[in-house]
């Protein structure tokens, strides 16, 4: 006896499913952009042209899309009439033969989808000639179906034009953006590939209302990836480039990054390549922004153009349908690669800052006051025991602090930079030469302090020192328990707790770079920070430790200091080669040069007391009049 109940499950028309597999690869008209020129490339092109057909001026937008095509062309192998026919239908290709090959193929497509989901959801028209003869096949395919096939004159290469896209899925259509919108992800779509790409000539060009093609931008095959950065975001961004090049083994990675002086609102500019492919990898964006932690403030963003290179079984490209993002079967290795790279060259950078001659660490000698007695104490380096008071010897550190003037007023500063000031208490005023400087005075401490800590943290490892005396931490009982919760992880930086009760924890172990005598402040300081963000990283945790610590030890805003003390600070900066932002990325510089002054002053550059400091320059003489 038959179930009377009807059936439930059924299989959908070809057609139907040939356009949900299409959303899957094509979401909008850049989709179909990035498709054609990994095609194109993947031919061998040396050059590439993309072109836009635009409704005349005062269309709608339903009339855009109506009228809307879109052609790339290119130089490469081309196809001969029986494969470009053979090219539209589905799971056709020529780059895969077995399973593994899905994993390991060189080029930029693998699916052998594209063409047959673009022509399923357009109007297609696909010219291509596969040798020098001139005569070639043209297609016309709509909705996936072949409507004709002819000889038609051709160079060597494939040009294809997609026209009326989801003409067949108006509810598809309804999704697009604007027609500006859109237009401004393909130019996106095309620049990035682009930069992958050096070598390779890129032409986009737009026709509208069927008037003569104009140029909207071309990139010639001789512009380097240095060059096509500068050509698209401009000189300001390329001059802030740091060259970046490491390997481990198999593993290599080359590009560029910016320096901690350029700060974006989005990561709009930061791209990594894998097999010159613009991919998004969530390990690769946080290796990049740990990086760097304490040199940009928050919600600032670097820019990069980072080239990876892995063992093809090491890196699955199937993970997203679009080709976007990878996914690596070590991770970690990932995020080393990228971490230790970009801090490097951060580093270099930093480095290269430093006054000739310059080196981490104070200079002997007992006429200088030492404002780093956390690192020196005891090293019998012959400096005086300075504490809070900086400048005021230990039994006098709670009293005001003693203007004293070591060296003499015409004393010469190590750096070169002499300081004339202070303003508000909260301004270090210095020269550089022609130059005025303003040094916020506990920011620049700060960040010397910081640096110092994060060397000595880094010399030492995990290394802990036992309080003798454990310090009890107080606080709600939700937020010990979620203390004790992530007591491992504490523990991995050093910082060994205990349960105390239900509304507290005891501290009995601080890593050993805290200085004993700062241990209660920087540890409930830190703890209280974290209890609002449990889920830091390991590295995340190191760094705000070392920065909680580092603005305990810090001169003060408001704070008095001496001319001696306020130059040691400015002569440490200048020879340590630091960065010149806080560790919570903020300037602490500002500089107003000499031929600002004089223009603000409406003086000329030479007169009365006053030389040509052109000429001077020409002459190396040293002063200035």
């Amino acid at each position: 006896m038959s179930d009377p109940r009807p059936a439930k499950i059924r299989i959908l028309p070809e057609a139907v499913a040939s356009r949900i597999a299409a959303g899957e690869v094509i979401e909008r008209p850049s989709s179909v952009v990035r498709e054609l020129v990994d095609n194109a490339l993947d031919a061998g092109a040396r050059r590439i042209q993309l072109r836009l057909e635009l409704p005349g001026a005062g269309a709608s937008d339903a009339d855009f899309w109506r009228h809307f095509a879109l052609s790339v062309g290119d130089d490469g192998c081309g196809m001969h009439p029986e494969d470009l026919e053979r090219a539209f239908a589905k799971h056709a290709t020529s780059k895969i033969r077995d399973i593994e090959d899905v994993f390991t193929t060189p080029t930029l497509g693998f699916r052998g989808e594209a063409l047959a989901a673009i022509a399923s959801v357009a109007r297609v028209e696909a010219l291509s000639c596969d040798g020098d003869s001139g005569e070639g096949c043209l297609l016309r395919v709509e909705g996936g179906a072949l409507l004709g096939r002819r000889g038609a004159a051709s160079p060597r290469g494939t040009r294809l034009r997609v026209a009326d896209l989801f003409y067949n899925a108006p509810a598809r259509r309804k999704f697009l953006r604007s027609p500006q919108a859109e237009r401004s992800e393909i130019r996106r779509e095309f620049l990035h590939r682009s930069l992958g790409h050096p070598g390779v000539h890129f032409v986009l060009e737009t026709v509208q209302g069927g008037e003569k093609p104009e140029i909207d931008l071309e990139i010639p095959a001789t512009l380097d990836l240095r060059g096509r950065v500068e050509r698209f975001w401009g000189a300001e961004l390329a001059a802030n480039l740091l060259p970046v090049e490491t390997g481990e083994g198999p593993l290599r990675l080359t590009g560029f990054i910016t320096s901690h002086r350029h700060r974006a609102r989005n990561r709009s500019t930061q791209f990594f390549f894998h097999k010159r492919r613009p991919i998004v990898n969530a390990t690769l964006s946080a290796a990049l922004s740990h990086a760097y932690l304490n040199l940009l403030p928050s919600r600032n963003y670097p820019a990069c153009f980072l080239a990876l290179e892995f063992p093809d079984h090491d890196v699955d490209v199937n993970v997203h349908p679009q080709k976007r993002d990878v996914r690596f079967r070590d991770p970690d290795s990932a995020y080393r690669l990228v971490h230790g790279a970009v801090k490097d060259a951060l580093r270099a950078s930093l480095e290269g800052k430093a006054t000739p001659g310059a080196y981490r660490g104070e200079p002997a000698g007992a006429s200088r006051p030492n404002i780093f007695s956390f690192s020196d104490r005891g090293s019998g380096a012959g400096f005086p025991s300075f504490q809070a008071g900086f400048g005021v010897p230990e039994s006098r550190a709670g009293s005001q602090p003693v203007q004293t003037v070591f060296g003499g007023e015409n004393a010469a500063p190590f750096s070169g930079k002499r300081v004339l000031g202070q303003v508000d208490h909260l301004f270090i005023v210095f020269t550089d030469g022609p130059s005025l400087i303003l040094a916020d005075q506990h920011a620049l401490h700060e960040r010397i302090h910081f640096d110092r800590l994060r060397l000595k943290m880094e010399g030492g490892s995990g290394a802990t020192q036992p309080l003798l005396s454990p310090l009890i931490y107080a606080r709600s009982r939700n937020q010990i328990e979620t203390l004790m919760l992530h007591a491992d992880a504490l523990k991995a930086i050093g910082f060994i707790l205990s349960p105390f009760g239900e509304g507290a924890a005891q501290i009995e172990e601080i890593p050993a770079w805290i200085p004993v005598d700062r241990v209660e402040g920087v540890a409930f300081e830190f703890l209280d920070q974290f209890v609002e963000n449990p889920a830091m990283g390991p590295a995340d945790l190191r760094e705000r430790a070392i920065a909680t610590t580092a603005c305990h030890l810090s001169v003060r805003a408001g704070e008095p200091l001496s001319l001696g003390v306020m130059q040691d600070l400015i002569d440490s900066f200048y020879r340590g080669g630091y960065a010149d932002v806080c560790p919570h990325g903020r300037p602490f510089l500002y500089r107003l040069g000499g031929e600002l002054l004089r223009r603000h002053f409406d003086r000329p550059s030479c007169g009365r007391g006053l030389v040509d400091t052109g000429d001077l320059e020409r002459r190396g003489d040293g002063e200035y009049s």
